[in-house]
């Protein structure tokens, strides 16, 4: 076989891991699918609901900053699955070739909903990021659908400073009395992404503020770094929603917190996804291979957080062993978007027709 023909070969099968569906809606979720479609198609008249909410006001100490404000996003029209399920129960489809897991989950054929342009896309920002030598994962989710796009769900990274964003949300949750005093820490390691400041920070509680969070997104830090962790772009995407679901509540200090996560120094998503709409992340890179006290850092560039779309909010979770390069992410970053903007134009006509 000539080279050309292996490399046509080999792009195929890459973009084949694309276009496996995960199998496995429960019949349950499938039928309020296509319940909630029906009954909308046949709708005379559409409600509009709105949420009337208000996060992410920026209380910081830097005047030269405006404050943040995200709006909460309304009600979908449609929600094919719930999205902390949806990032659960992502099945682990290895490849032989490759021995990778599948791309799309929800259930869907994804050759029905997106175009073969945004997918090639996708596989050609995979594709450079691994022929460089890197190992790649990501999870897109549609706040309002549950639909999205997922690779490497399950393939640890190092966490680098990705981990300050939950942890001190975390702590704040379930300490709002650390936050006045603590404020001007908060905010060297949300937006300057302090590292002494949040070793500090951390050192007053270590992982208690995390342990519940943890669990539930199924983090084992059994042999595992305790301050800068080990975890999978599911376990970091699980770790977001606790965030996200905080960030955006009625509880003490959560308003103000928000802001400090939306205007961060360095943010794959902030820098190149903002134009969408406001933004909550927090990333983390780090360049070389390191032990200390028993604990192994290696090189790392993730980034992690919401964009508030308009009408369709999504997780975004990006991660790589590049050393410490958050440009690599650049490219990787915006195709994704596009297959976000394409999944947020269903309407519910298309996912009745996917259901057969």
């Amino acid at each position: 076989m000539s080279d050309n023909s292996e490399q046509k070969a080999q792009y195929q099968r890459r973009r084949a891991l694309f276009l496996r569906v995960a199998a496995g809606l429960a019949t349950a979720a499938a039928l309020a699918l296509f319940l909630v479609a029906f009954n909308l198609m046949n709708q005379t008249q559409s409600t509009e609901l709105q949420a009337s909410d208000t996060t992410g006001l920026n209380h910081g100490a830097v005047s030269d900053v405006e404050q943040a404000k995200v709006e909460a996003p309304p009600l979908a029209t449609f929600v094919a699955i719930e999205p902390r399920s949806a990032l659960e129960s992502i099945s682990w489809e290895p490849q032989a070739e490759y021995g990778r897991d599948g791309l799309l989950f929800a259930g869907y054929d994804t050759e029905a909903l997106l175009s073969e342009n945004a997918l090639e896309a996708v596989v050609a920002s995979t594709t450079a990021l691994e022929e460089a030598g890197n190992s790649v994962g990501f999870v897109l989710l549609d706040l309002n659908t549950g639909l999205g796009l997922a690779y490497h769900t399950d393939l640890d990274f190092y966490s680098a400073s990705s981990i300050k964003g939950p942890y001190v949300a975390a702590d704040i949750a379930a300490y709002p009395e650390d936050f006045s005093p603590y404020e001007l820490s908060i905010e060297a390691i949300l937006v300057d992404s302090n590292n002494d400041v949040y070793e500090s920070f951390y050192m007053r509680r270590l992982d208690e503020p995390l342990d519940e969070w943890y669990d539930r997104a199924g983090v084992d830090l059994n042999n595992n770094n305790p301050m800068y962790p080990y975890y999978s772009p599911r376990e970091l995407g699980l770790l977001w929603l606790e965030t996200y679901d905080f960030l955006s509540s009625d509880a003490p200090y959560a308003a103000e917190l928000a802001g400090y996560y939306s205007y961060p120094a360095n943010s794959v998503l902030h820098s190149q996804l903002d134009w969408r709409g406001a933004t909550w992340s927090k990333a983390g890179w780090y360049a070389f291979y390191e032990q200390y006290d028993g604990f192994t850092t290696s090189p790392s560039a993730c980034d992690a957080g919401i964009i508030f779309a308009e009408g369709h909010p999504y997780l975004l979770v990006l991660m790589c062993d590049c050393p410490g390069n958050l440009a690599a992410l650049y490219d990787l970053a915006n195709s994704l978007d596009v297959v976000h903007q394409e999944l947020s134009e269903l309407g519910p006509e298309a996912l009745s027709s996917l259901m057969g």
